[in-house]
């Protein structure tokens, strides 16, 4: 919409067309078997640019109105998550990206196609020559600010206090983060949140730190697919504010996944991104070559480790048995004429 109103023609990045599904990701065009299967035709879409073919020329309404920029060349859009594994220097394999903002993803970017894709992982690209493989989940910062919110659990430092004095798994219960539904690795399309074992003596702390070590736990899940399908990762960096602004849950995350996470010092790393994707096509610098600033690396505690295997086997069992009973609520919620208040 924007290159149509502002250079009168409509263009589509690599980037931008990956995440669609419709793209051939090998051909880097539209894919004329989903686009047939689906009722669509090519004209329909916009054409497909790479972010190295800048647009250039206003239309004249806005040349007349920025006359400074009515030749300066604009790139053309690209997705968020990319630029932001570009921004916060995990610029290749073996160096992975861990976002957590409202939702989070677990992306690697490289330059070769994946040899095996599992089907819990999305593989897209930043442009023709880069491919990110990774999953996402739907409940990140959401679940943190919803359960804040709704459980009055105090000041900020209280609630980190609190949750670095307490046991791992100490509180016997199971948390299906699914407030917002869910995406990787199972992608579960009416998947709904759920609490087991909820007792008098349960506090709100208790939630918290159950729904933040679920969180983690389909973090894991995600982790595990993509060292299946890109060996060699080395590094876990952490961006988002959600999580970069409690210790307690990055070292919760650390724990669960058995591995170093090193947080991101990069404040805006999506815009970092495109500022070096800017760079690079002026052949003023490569990304690889423009490390990015990072901060604390929390590591993680081989028992708690161990402790958080033992849970992530439960919360798999509660999951699979709450899946079709949820199925059949909601069938029959479907069901019902609506309510005439």
């Amino acid at each position: 919409y924007l290159t149509l109103r502002c250079f009168g023609r409509a263009v589509c990045s690599v980037s931008m067309a990956s995440g669609t599904g419709l793209l051939d990701q090998e051909r880097c065009g539209w894919d004329a078997e989903v686009l047939e299967a689906i009722g669509l035709t090519p004209d329909r879409l916009s054409p497909i640019a790479d972010l190295g073919d800048p647009l250039v020329g206003l239309v004249p309404v806005y040349a007349a109105r920025w006359p400074a920029l009515r030749q300066v060349p604009w790139l053309p859009a690209a997705g968020d998550g990319a630029l932001s594994n570009l921004g916060t220097g995990c610029v290749g394999p073996s160096r992975a990206a861990l976002t957590v903002g409202t939702s989070g993803a677990l992306r690697v970017l490289g330059r070769k196609a994946p040899a095996g894709l599992p089907s819990g992982l999305w593989h897209y690209r930043l442009d023709r020559g880069r491919r990110l493989v990774g999953g996402a989940v739907s409940n990140g910062g959401s679940l943190f600010r919803w359960m804040q919110e709704q459980f009055a659990l105090g000041a900020p430092e209280a609630v980190e206090r609190g949750l670095r004095e307490r046991r791992p798994d100490g509180h016997g219960l199971v948390v299906l983060p699914f407030l917002a539904g869910e995406r990787s690795p199972y992608w579960p399309l009416r998947a709904r949140g759920a609490v087991v074992g909820m007792t008098l003596a349960t506090d709100p702390l208790d939630l918290l730190q159950a729904g933040l070590e679920a969180v983690a736990q389909r973090f894991a899940l995600i982790w595990d697919e993509v060292r299946e399908a890109v060996p060699g990762i080395g590094e876990i960096v952490a961006s988002g504010g959600a999580l970069l602004r409690s210790p307690a849950w990055m070292q919760i995350v650390a724990d669960v996944l058995g591995h170093e996470v090193v947080a991101s010092a990069e404040p805006e790393g999506s815009s970092r991104g495109a500022a070096l994707i800017a760079l690079e096509l002026l052949g003023a610098a490569r990304a690889e070559d423009m490390p990015a600033p990072l901060g604390a690396v929390v590591s993680p505690d081989p028992g708690r480790h161990a402790r958080y295997r033992d849970a992530r086997a439960r919360h798999l069992e509660v999951e699979a048995a709450l899946g079709p009973l949820q199925d059949a609520l909601l069938d029959r919620s479907d069901s019902r004429p609506d309510r005439v208040e």
